[in-house]
């Protein structure tokens, strides 16, 4: 369980497989033209379960398992994100989540670091 993070990846299609570690798939689950590519295989493969993608009403309607990244998909290749698009989606997936079953469906739970500060 990681926080994003801003990296580099090739503009190769060998680059960003190894960085999703398969082949790669794009999904456009955003009002702007910024994909989210994963591992095409990556339910199939049981990769473990990451973020969960919501709808306008907080709805989970797909969960995204192993690496992604998340690029702008403006023209025929992808390319690096604003600092504001970096910024908006730094902050939409900025904490590690847990999924649990319930009567209602599937529950996403944020995991929110503890601070390590202690007092004495």
């Amino acid at each position: 369980m990681q926080k994003p993070q801003v990296v580099k990846i090739g503009s190769s299609l060998e680059s960003m497989q190894a960085t999703v570690g398969g082949c790669i798939e794009q999904i456009m689950p955003f009002d702007e033209e910024v994909a989210l590519v994963c591992n095409e295989d990556g339910k199939n493969d049981e990769l473990p379960l990451n973020r969960a993608l919501k709808n306008s009403d907080g709805k989970i309607v797909d969960i995204i398992v192993g690496d992604f990244f998340i690029c702008s998909a403006k023209g025929e290749n992808f390319t690096s994100l604003t600092d504001e698009q970096v910024k908006r989606y730094s902050e939409m997936f900025k904490n590690p989540e847990r999924f649990q079953q319930t009567s209602f469906g599937i529950k996403a739970i944020p995991v929110i670091p503890k601070n390590k500060s202690y007092e004495r």
